[in-house]
């Protein structure tokens, strides 16, 4: 997970320094395979730290606090662009976002495995 959002950081920053239709590329490649593996290895990580049990609840919960920052970013970006004739400032918020998520990440560690006391484990 910390490699994806390392990659889409990566893709924006490479855009930011030297704009172009090449660097276009780099970023959508890079952004590109940073972010497809991002939804199934969340619902893998929330599975495994929560259980398949409050899965649906976890995931509606989290959906609840993620949707609004995913509709309002490119509303910013827009913002950011009618206010200052560039996206250059909302892009490297961007970019230090992905970042800061690539290191929380990392700091992450894998759950204890779960004590089942049930009697279908049996």
């Amino acid at each position: 997970m910390a490699g994806a959002f390392v990659s889409q950081a990566l893709g924006i920053a490479a855009f930011l320094m030297k704009p172009g239709t090449a660097m276009l590329y780099v970023l959508l490649i890079l952004f590109g395979f940073g972010l497809g593996p991002i939804r199934p290895l969340l619902i893998i990580i929330r599975s495994r730290y929560y259980g398949r049990k409050a899965y649906g609840s976890i995931e509606g919960t989290s959906l609840t606090f993620e949707m609004p920052f995913s509709f309002l970013s490119p509303v910013y970006a827009g913002w950011i662009y009618d206010r200052t004739g560039s996206y250059k400032s909302a892009f490297m918020l961007f970019a230090v976002l992905c970042a800061c998520a690539a290191f929380v990440m990392v700091l992450v560690r894998h759950p204890a495995p779960a004590v089942s006391t049930s009697s279908m484990d049996k």
